[in-house]
């Protein structure tokens, strides 16, 4: 019932975590903390910001061990319609599960200079995992396994970056990453009266390795495509959430919604006579 940790973003894009010592006895041991990822840079294409929440999620899988799953996008909330902020959506793991760690890990994207694996996170753009050759996948797989987390690069199919950033707090169910993103797309129409609204997204990814989780266009394979859906609605898109009802569980988005897993909650009722 008490609260031993805290999880926070900042506007240059760094992630932060916060140990609250639930047994202090002075102000000096009350916590500990430090940041545990670095995302941005000073470049103007790196200028990434985190305003929102992220979401929090313990993945246990079989035969390896436990990590936190952090799920964040980066979007500069206060300038919507910017185009230069090269945004992306991020996992990170954070392998200290049930105790602090003996030093707060700063996590890099790689780059010139790769860091190691235990502090690399690894681009799954091109979700060579879902759609690589064979050698292509096993590499993949293997390196996903090492690193620190992934991420992806909010861009179009052909590479070009055209201001796609998260406006609002992502969403981790039955080992889904649901996160909803906003392009202020161009409108040749558009004018003082009647602005464009832009294009709202919604991403379903597989939170452990950012691959597409459902077959959006009905092809019977999942590819980079379906990794991302455009919303109905225009302008920025809310955060997903859960409706509970006594029918089960459901993902909603707006006034849109998506299947939240096979294994929904739902109400139990019983009667003793």
């Amino acid at each position: 019932g008490l609260t031993d940790r805290i999880y926070v973003g900042d506007t240059r894009a760094q992630l932060w975590r916060f140990d609250l010592n639930p047994n202090n006895t002075s102000a000096a041991d009350l916590m500990t903390g430090g940041v545990i990822a670095k995302l941005g840079g000073a470049a103007d294409v790196d200028n990434r910001r985190f305003y929102y929440p992220p979401d929090i999620s313990l993945i246990a899988s079989p035969g390896q061990s436990p990590y936190l799953a952090i799920l964040t996008a980066s979007g500069y909330r206060a300038h919507p319609l910017n185009s230069t902020i090269q945004d992306r959506i991020y996992m990170i793991k954070d392998k200290y599960v049930y105790a602090p760690p003996t030093s707060y890990m700063t996590v890099t994207e790689g780059g010139a200079n790769p860091a190691t694996p235990a502090t690399q996170i690894i681009d799954t753009t091109a979700n060579l995992i879902g759609q690589g050759t064979a050698t292509q996948r096993s590499t993949a797989t293997a390196a996903m396994s090492a690193a620190q987390g992934w991420y992806i690069r909010l861009q179009e199919s052909n590479g070009a970056y055209v201001g796609e950033k998260g406006l609002a707090t992502p969403l981790i169910v039955e080992g889904q990453a649901v996160v909803t993103t906003y392009a202020p797309i161009a409108s040749a129409a558009a004018s003082a009266c009647s602005p464009s609204q832009g294009q709202g997204y919604a991403y379903f990814l597989d939170i452990s390795n950012g691959t597409p989780t459902i077959d959006q266009n009905l092809s019977g394979d999942l590819t980079l495509e379906d990794r991302r859906k455009g919303l109905l609605r225009s302008g920025i898109p809310p955060a997903p959430g859960l409706l509970i009802t006594d029918q089960g569980t459901t993902g909603i988005i707006g006034n849109e919604f998506f299947s939240a897993g096979s294994n929904q909650a739902k109400k139990t009722y019983w009667y003793e006579n």
